[in-house]
């Protein structure tokens, strides 16, 4: 009778850990995205009281987390429009921030003034509003960039199949 007991009890038990691993089901995470996109656009600086405004190519490699968290780089090159294209300068920005919005602080060269930047700023879809700070003469100069970046990718969480 007592072996009886001990065995019943030793079955149920199994009985209940085999029902309770089926009843909490392991989520497989979603894994981070990581995107490289190209694109154009045109900024307007305070610098240039011309409405012509400058042409800016450039890459961005962002990385998105499962939170929308997204951080990454920016390069990119301006070049002017005074009757004819010509270079004027150079930049690589970081990021930081979510989808919706990011930071930027980077560091660039300016052939046109011949001196080395810093640049602060935020981006968001299509606009990024900054000021770059010239060493060379000292002098801050705030633009406004309208362009084909749209938001960063975002993480696809998995789908559940049903057992």
């Amino acid at each position: 009778m007592n072996k009886l007991i001990k065995s019943s009890l030793a079955v149920a038990a199994l009985m209940a850990v085999a029902g309770l691993s089926h009843a909490v089901p392991i989520l497989p995470l979603a894994s981070d995205v990581t995107q490289n996109r190209g694109y154009v656009g045109l900024v307007w600086t305070l610098e240039k009281s011309s409405a012509v405004p400058d042409v800016v190519v450039g890459l961005r490699h962002t990385k998105t987390t499962w939170e929308s968290d997204v951080t990454g780089y920016d390069a990119s090159a301006r070049f002017k429009f005074n009757g004819h294209m010509a270079f004027d300068s150079v930049r690589a920005v970081y990021l930081d921030g979510n989808r919706s919005a990011q930071v930027n602080i980077g560091v660039g060269y300016s052939v046109t003034q011949q001196s080395m930047f810093g640049t602060v700023g935020g981006s968001t879809e299509h606009l990024k509003l900054g000021v770059d700070y010239l060493l060379k003469p000292a002098k801050l100069d705030p633009f406004v960039e309208i362009n084909t970046l749209g938001k960063p990718d975002d993480v696809k969480t998995p789908v559940l199949q049903p057992v």
